[in-house]
């Protein structure tokens, strides 16, 4: 019997709801467990270290990259680039899902930092 995995699913929210929902569809149709935003509880500490905290207890962290590159946080990172961090740190699986289309600036400069060949992840492109 395997253990069963854990996939942090890590992006903007705001506008990218749909392709959230279908990665998280995908995850649990392995059988695994979908850990995200709108999946996690309340937390005694900050919304953002909470996540952060989930990203260190998952098995695989599934990054998905849209157009935008989302709000900065305190620390003048996205929330999503904090997790990807995060995730480096812990040296969890890093899977990265790139969508199509035109990048702004930022999501670009992103994306070449998580493409950085010290840490390459496994990149696959969807339409």
């Amino acid at each position: 019997m395997s253990v069963m995995q854990t996939v942090f699913i890590s992006s903007i929210q705001s506008g990218f709801e749909d392709v959230r929902a279908a990665a998280r569809d995908g995850v649990e149709s392995f059988g695994w467990r979908a850990v995200m935003a709108e999946t996690v509880g309340a937390t005694p500490a900050s919304p953002q270290r909470g996540l952060l905290d989930r990203v260190a207890e998952s098995d695989v962290v599934l990054l998905l990259i849209g157009p935008r590159y989302g709000a900065s946080q305190e620390s003048g990172l996205s929330a999503t680039e904090e997790e990807l961090d995060e995730a480096r740190r812990r040296r969890k699986p890093i899977l990265v899902l790139r969508q199509e289309g035109e990048l702004e600036p930022e999501q670009q400069e992103f994306l070449n930092r998580v493409t950085d060949a010290a840490a390459r992840p496994q990149i696959a492109r969807s339409t």
